[in-house]
């Protein structure tokens, strides 16, 4: 059995090793000699006429010279086998199987416009040479230009056979332009090209985990547990399916196995969040640190990290680290008027909770005057005693999820007065509302797992 903490290589074709692709191997050698002895020539005419002894050899060092750049390229020398690559290109320009080795080259040199440039000359050099369309489409695709990579991915798979890598970017493409139905059908046929895809399983069970969460786990179940977008569809089916422990564990599993640096910050969002939603707040508080380590606006945390965190540590009890993170976030301008007047709400309960009773006013006075925030604004008079709870309720009235919100409020006004037995009354009431069971008005402060 696979030991899902064994080191793996990663998943697909690694960037160095996808130069081995038949425009770069057998085809190579066919493509040079038809260029060289028909200027103008390509792929698939034939044959090369009859050839004197000094074109052949002119043939041979050319193929020789290109396998020599191949080979620096793989080792790593990517100077080295650009300059091979460019002499080539200089004597025979139509190449497109060199005109594509300079693409990677220079990809790997982190000269991403140039590349695209490369891969964008050599598609349209050997339009029938089905991997440097593919190649050509990835690449458009990956620089945010779907509509241009359409029609090279409908070329690439008309002239190669099914590659299940094709297939799903066909799919992203189709899916980017709004096309959901076809995306589903295009990833769909990844599975038949090849079934036991770890790529098109993922793909297709991230694309239909929302609807059927069921599904998801089904072709996920039996792949080993070390990629970080295998665990995430499964934490995620699991926490749609209410399975709050199992959907916890899955969304630590996410963290061990997240890849350091900027990569990683999308599944650490995603894991300390899901943490906090299904009440596991000492975990989220663990991970969403780490976040907020990673993900900065300059030389502060980034907001949501932030907000995370402070919730994380209010779940935890630890109200004074929350108000912390809060003070310690890189606030964006433009906030929506309702997040922000919740985030004053969370700040008040902090204030309050901590006994800071004086500044949890100040904060609930601001509240009180959003506009765009009824509810908000509405909890805040309560919370100053300026309305009752008939008229937070009547607030509510028209927003899905505001049971567990008021029973919230409620809890904090109770303990404005003094009264702690009425507030647990009103936590215990909240948490038994909340779906999930840390859910608390949208930034789940009221974190207790539902037994």
């Amino acid at each position: 059995m696979d030991d899902p903490d064994a080191p793996r290589e990663p998943r697909g074709m690694a960037l160095r090793r996808r130069v081995l692709v038949p425009a770069l191997l057998v085809g190579a050698v066919v493509a040079v000699a038809s260029t060289i002895a028909s200027p103008g020539g390509s792929v698939g005419e034939g044959p090369p006429p009859e050839m004197t002894p000094e074109e052949s050899k002119r043939i041979e060092d050319f193929v020789h010279r290109f396998q020599r750049g191949q080979r620096l390229l793989f080792q790593g020398k990517d100077a080295d086998a650009e300059q091979i690559f460019r002499d080539l290109l200089a004597e025979q320009p139509d190449a497109a199987a060199v005109q594509h080795a300079i693409a990677f080259v220079l990809k790997h040199r982190g000269k991403s416009a140039e590349a695209l440039e490369a891969f964008v000359a050599a598609a349209r050099l050997a339009p029938e040479d089905g991997a440097i369309r593919r190649d050509c489409a990835l690449h458009l695709f990956e620089a945010g230009r779907a509509a241009e990579a359409l029609p090279h991915l409908e070329a690439a798979r008309k002239h190669m056979a099914p590659d299940v890598e094709t297939i799903l970017v066909h799919g992203h493409v189709l899916r980017a332009a709004g096309r959901d139905a076809d995306a589903e059908k295009t990833y769909r046929e990844a599975l038949v090209a090849d079934p036991e895809s770890v790529d098109a399983r993922t793909t297709v069970a991230a694309f239909v985990v929302a609807r059927d969460p069921a599904e998801a786990l089904r072709l996920t179940e039996t792949i080993p547990p070390q990629w970080p977008d295998v665990v995430h569809v499964r934490a995620t089916a699991t926490e749609l399916q209410r399975k709050w422990a199992a959907a916890s564990d899955l969304w630590a599993r996410l963290v061990e196995v997240t890849p350091p640096g900027p990569t990683g910050i999308a599944f650490l969002r995603d894991a300390a969040e899901g943490l906090v939603r299904c009440g596991d707040a000492a975990r989220a508080t663990t991970v969403a640190a780490r976040w907020t380590e990673t993900d900065r606006t300059g030389d502060k945390p980034s907001f949501r990290s932030s907000t995370c965190l402070a919730v994380a540590r209010a779940g935890t009890g630890d109200v004074k680290g929350a108000v912390a993170a809060l003070d310690a976030a890189a606030v964006p301008e433009k906030v929506p008027a309702q997040f922000r007047a919740h985030l004053g709400l969370v700040r008040a309960h902090c204030r309050i909770v901590a006994g800071e009773l004086a500044g949890a006013r100040e904060v609930l006075e601001s509240v009180r005057g959003t506009e765009g925030a009824k509810f908000e604004a509405a909890a805040a008079a309560r919370l100053l005693g300026l309305s009752d709870a008939a008229a937070l309720e009547a607030a509510a009235k028209g927003e899905a999820g505001r049971s567990n919100d008021i029973e919230w409020i409620e809890a904090l006004v109770a303990t404005l007065g003094g009264d702690a037995e009425t507030a647990a009354k009103h936590r215990v009431r909240a948490a038994e509302l909340s779906d999930p069971p840390g859910e608390h008005p949208g930034l789940l402060l009221c974190v207790g797992r539902r037994k």
